[in-house]
């Protein structure tokens, strides 16, 4: 069967940049560095050192790492921070600042979803959808005062409803979108995301049932993933955590290429990946 070491050399050799396939490259004998985990011992998902929900969430503030929910290290998103302890550069957001005691992403654009109102109260439209401002922050066009919390929304006091999130003042979702292969003659693939606007890819859970790695550079993330039996790819391969998602609908990510093997190592003429 097709190595990952083969995947990857066949991904660099289409293009792709070096520093992408280089450090995908690790030795067939090695473990995925995120796995599919499941609770056990009473241990109740999204609690604090218990396995991550479905959708890829955890208890606020914790977040989901290798598939188990942690409190976020001290200068990290979402962690603690003072002057004496700075935040520090994030892999997906870049380099993080201290607002009122937490670390959170880079500076807000004013007239932009979430950020301060612009010259004049002016506010950018969020894709297809009108901003306008409120409170001098801008929101979505129907939000209110009552509304505060809800996502799209103004954040209420730093909080939000559900799973959403407060980014830079408004109210911002994740979405758990998974990565299927229905080609039945797959064993192996590698894939090229690209990802949407603002959105980003947090982490990424491979299933059980495949060996796989991953790396972001920007907005690109490759995945490189094989069957640990040669047998056909069955359900999610892989979960990706993407957040924010685009308010109004959307993944947040899309696939850019793909190339599936068969066990031999063989190209095959239709992927048949997919992302739900």
């Amino acid at each position: 069967m097709r190595s990952l070491r083969g995947i990857t050399k066949a991904l660099f050799q289409r293009g792709a940049p070096a520093v992408l396939a280089a450090a995908l490259l690790w030795p067939l004998g090695c473990r995925p560095t995120t796995s599919s985990s499941s609770s056990s011992g009473g241990c109740g998902t999204g609690a604090e050192g218990c396995s991550c929900r479905p959708d890829v969430t955890c208890d606020a503030p914790l977040r989901c790492v290798s598939g188990r929910c942690q409190q976020p290290a001290p200068g990290s998103l979402g962690g603690a921070c003072s002057a004496g302890m700075p935040c520090s550069a994030d892999a997906v957001w870049g380099q993080l600042q201290c607002v009122a005691g937490t670390c959170q992403t880079g500076a807000c654009q004013p007239g932009t979803l979430g950020c301060s109102c612009g010259p004049g109260g002016a506010c950018e439209p969020f894709g297809v959808l009108a901003a306008v401002c409120l409170d001098v922050t801008c929101v979505l066009a129907g939000c209110t005062a009552e509304q505060a919390g809800q996502p799209g929304c103004q954040c209420n006091n730093g909080s939000c409803a559900g799973s959403a999130q407060c980014v830079h003042g408004a109210c911002r979702e994740n979405a758990a979108v998974g990565v299927v292969v229905t080609q039945p003659m797959a064993r192996s693939c590698d894939v090229l995301l690209r990802v949407v606007g603002d959105s980003r890819v947090r982490t990424v859970q491979f299933s059980a049932g495949v060996r796989g790695k991953e790396i972001q550079r920007g907005q690109t993330l490759a995945l490189a993933f094989m069957a640990q039996q040669d047998v056909a790819f069955q359900g999610r391969l892989a979960a990706l955590d993407v957040f924010p998602v685009p308010v109004g609908g959307g993944r947040g990510v899309e696939v850019a290429s793909a190339v599936c093997a068969d066990a031999t190592g063989q190209p095959l003429a239709e992927s048949g990946l997919r992302l739900e």
